[in-house]
């Protein structure tokens, strides 16, 4: 049941959407808001949301802060997030997300907060993420990330 409706991808002009912390916001995150191009902050965070983080978030240039953590939402982490470039935040906490850290995530060159704890996530922590200077918080525990060893 979508609890949002599509309508609200008719507001071009708005900057900021946070719906946190609604238990009955349910259902797949609508692709529509991706139509929302001016939005610098989506937060999400509390609610029961499934399913994927649809693609059109990608059409978000403009974002600064998505926070989708604390919902159900699983699949892997968009491949194309790191062309986001406006992210200083990210914050997908507490969900049931599988697959790797997506190698796009290195053009992230303004994150200052990845927080990616508490999923499923698998396979090596990239080196490269050490090499984001802006990055102060970093969180990648309650996954199954094992850290490269170089001999």
């Amino acid at each position: 049941m979508e609890v949002v409706s599509p309508e609200v991808a008719t507001l071009k002009n708005l900057r900021v959407v946070k719906l946190s912390y609604n238990h009955f916001l349910n259902g797949k995150i609508l692709e529509e808001i991706g139509n929302l191009t001016k939005l610098k902050h989506l937060s999400l965070q509390g609610n029961k949301f499934s399913g994927g983080i649809p693609t059109s978030v990608l059409n978000l240039k403009e974002l600064e802060v998505l926070d989708l953590s604390r919902n159900d939402l699983s699949m892997e982490i968009l491949a194309g997030i790191g062309n986001s470039s406006n992210i200083f935040c990210l914050s997908l906490r507490n969900n049931k997300l599988t697959g790797g850290i997506p190698w796009s995530m290195e053009k992230l060159r303004k994150l200052e907060i990845l927080d990616l704890e508490n999923n499923s996530l698998t396979g090596e922590i990239p080196s490269w993420l050490f090499d984001l200077d802006g990055l102060m918080d970093l969180f990648l525990g309650g996954n199954h990330l094992i850290v490269g060893i170089t001999v």
